[in-house]
């Protein structure tokens, strides 16, 4: 896969503890194997998002935040979809905070939530390896059952277990 493009982004805190942004992003991609679930072409949409705090202390944190993507309509993109991606962020410090940009002893835990339309483009979806440096799910690598050996999962309409086997051999 090429891609260029370019992604702008506006931010406002409108409160003490929430920030809003508007952005606006566009891709254009070409693919060495066109498939059905990867179109060629341009993506433009425009994306909205919050970010609030709900707790800060000296040793700990609790952020949330939810963002949308929609990409067509009145843009011109060759391909129409939504996307939404949602988190809850947990910091904790264990040590005695020493107030340095890294502390010694830090846990963070954070959940995160994803949904794509059903015309949602191969290269935009919530993994590693298909394509976009910018995604938001990285790790959709994991075990596989054979020899405990980290593979790359493949991701897209009509998976198939055996040939996923035959590639990871």
């Amino acid at each position: 896969m090429k891609a260029e493009g370019v992604e702008v982004g506006a931010r406002r805190v409108v409160g003490p503890r929430t920030v809003i942004q508007l952005g606006f992003k566009t891709r254009d991609r070409q693919f060495s194997e066109v498939r059905p679930d990867t179109p060629p072409g341009v993506v433009r949409g425009v994306s909205l998002g919050v970010e609030h705090r709900f707790w800060e202390s000296h040793r700990r944190r609790l952020d949330f935040s939810l963002s949308g993507f929609k990409a067509g309509g009145f843009l011109s993109s060759a391909v129409d979809y939504p996307k939404a991606v949602t988190s809850l962020r947990y910091e904790d410090i264990l040590s005695t905070p020493d107030d340095t940009d890294m502390e010694k002893s830090v846990i963070v835990a954070r959940a995160l939530g994803a949904w794509g339309g059903d015309d949602t483009p191969l290269d935009d979806l919530f993994a590693l390896g298909v394509g976009s440096s910018d995604v938001q799910l990285r790790f959709r690598n994991g075990l596989d059952g054979c020899c405990g050996i980290l593979c790359l999962h493949h991701v897209g309409r009509g998976h198939d277990q055996e040939e996923h086997m035959r590639h990871a051999a």
